[in-house]
């Protein structure tokens, strides 16, 4: 925990109340007396990644670490990163559920990846989401 922040309520500053004031707590003592930690750097990627989104209607209450966490467990090649980019909840998709999309990012540092590369990891994205979450996967 770092700290708080938030919006102050308009009426602790009289006089402001048509401008947003936010404030922020900040508590640095836990993380500035650590011991430095070993920090791993890359070079910045020189070959363009490859990213498919995936739209899957799920019970409201799964959160997005299940959803992350599912994908995460199946060590894909060349996944470098699972995004989040939107909840849906409305038309097309049943009462007490959501669709949540979400983005995968594929890349290989040493060459340019082709759409059959990725294909495969994908697909095994979609089953073990319809497996181990029950999710519907839209196309």
């Amino acid at each position: 925990l770092l700290g708080w922040l938030g919006r102050v309520a308009p009426t602790l500053e009289p006089g402001l109340e048509d401008l947003p004031q936010i404030a922020a707590v900040l508590r640095p003592g836990p993380w500035m007396h650590r011991e430095e930690a070993d920090v791993a750097l890359e070079s910045p990627a020189s070959f363009p990644p490859i990213e498919r989104d995936i739209s899957a209607i799920v019970p409201e209450d799964v959160s997005w670490t299940a959803l992350s966490d599912a994908l995460v467990s199946l060590d894909l090649p060349m996944l470098e990163d699972i995004g989040f980019v939107t909840v849906w909840r409305g038309k097309g998709v049943p009462d007490g559920h959501k669709s949540v999309t979400l983005r995968l990012r594929f890349r290989a540092h040493d060459r340019t990846l082709t759409r059959d590369e990725v294909d495969a990891p994908v697909a095994g994205a979609i089953e073990a989401l319809q497996r181990s979450l029950g999710a519907e996967v839209r196309s």
